[in-house]
């Protein structure tokens, strides 16, 4: 009996200075630490198990989280830092489903496969590297549903062809050709999203972690405030007060919020390296004149009546 064709690999090369060659690892241990790094290594088994690329959705994200004993949204984070530096790159397929990949993992597997007798197929739609990165163990192919439609099509303009006058059928000879070269191009992979350094906790021990578009189109919102230093203010509130920590879907309301009372409040409530607030009382002594009143509050008194009080 023949044996049954193997696309995913049993093992594959892994680098010795795989710590220290690389300076997006250290930043990956450094920002979320080992398990950031043991999240990136079962990503690159999973890959090679199955071939050059993995399906991904909501239902993946929860086996790896309980393969690997992480908490919810613990895995979204790291994986939005390893798409923002392309050490894992995520396309939609027109079929509507998801896939993860990178250039370097597909030139390592088919590095792996040069020892191979037969030539492995790969879908075009999938494929990242270029003609001339390809080796030539590779064969660059549609997927299988336009492969059908492309032999069908090709059969009927045949024997339109005998039938029809010759300019027509070099036309359709040449919309032939085009699908034939279309098969060795390669689609553009998607941008990832930038994210910043910025992270603030919530309430589930997760991080929100701040897209550097968000932070634009903040800035454009509040020209008055100093946008990156208020979210880490933010930031560093959240971890004084974890009990007052936000959630995922309200965290967004809670900056938007923040930010807005120091757009119209800002350097009202700041008195040097102090927290005051000033009740004037209109009160009038034997001279008719007023006194005012400063009154310093504590900090949960601050948080809770400055500008940036808001809704647990």
């Amino acid at each position: 009996m023949a044996r049954p064709k193997q696309d995913g690999l049993f093992y594959f090369s892994f680098d010795t200075d795989f710590f220290y060659a690389d300076k997006r690892i250290k930043r990956l241990q450094s920002k979320f630490g080992n398990d950031g790094l043991i999240f990136y290594i079962y990503m690159l088994t999973e890959i090679y198990r199955n071939g050059y690329y993995i399906s991904w959705n909501e239902e993946s994200a929860e086996d790896a989280a309980a393969d690997l004993g992480f908490k919810e949204g613990f895995i979204e984070q790291v994986l939005a830092y390893l798409r923002g530096r392309s050490l894992l790159m995520m396309s939609k397929l027109s079929t509507g489903g998801t896939t993860i990949t990178s250039p370097g993992i597909q030139k390592r597997y088919q590095e792996a496969k040069k020892g191979c007798k037969r030539q492995i197929e790969v879908d075009s739609e999938i494929w990242l590297l270029s003609e001339e990165e390809t080796a030539s163990c590779i064969k660059v192919t549609h997927n299988s549903s336009n492969s059908e439609k492309n032999q069908s099509n090709s059969e009927k303009n045949q024997s339109n062809s005998e039938k029809k006058p010759i300019k027509e059928s070099k036309v359709k000879e040449n919309k032939v050709k085009e699908i034939r070269n279309t098969a060795y191009s390669c689609p553009e992979p998607e941008k990832p999203p930038q994210d910043s350094s910025i992270q603030i906790p919530l309430n589930d021990n997760s991080f929100y972690v701040v897209p550097l578009e968000k932070i634009d189109e903040w800035k454009d919102a509040f020209p008055a405030v100093d946008i990156e230093c208020q979210l880490k203010r933010m930031a560093a509130w959240c971890n004084a007060n974890p009990k007052r920590r936000k959630t995922k879907k309200g965290v967004q309301r809670f900056i938007v919020n923040w930010l807005s009372d120091n757009q119209d409040k800002g350097g009202r409530f700041y008195s040097g390296n102090s927290r005051v607030i000033v009740h004037q009382d209109k009160k009038s002594d034997s001279k008719g004149e007023l006194e005012s009143k400063e009154n310093l509050i504590d900090d949960e008194e601050w948080w809770r009546y400055g500008p940036n009080a808001l809704e647990e």
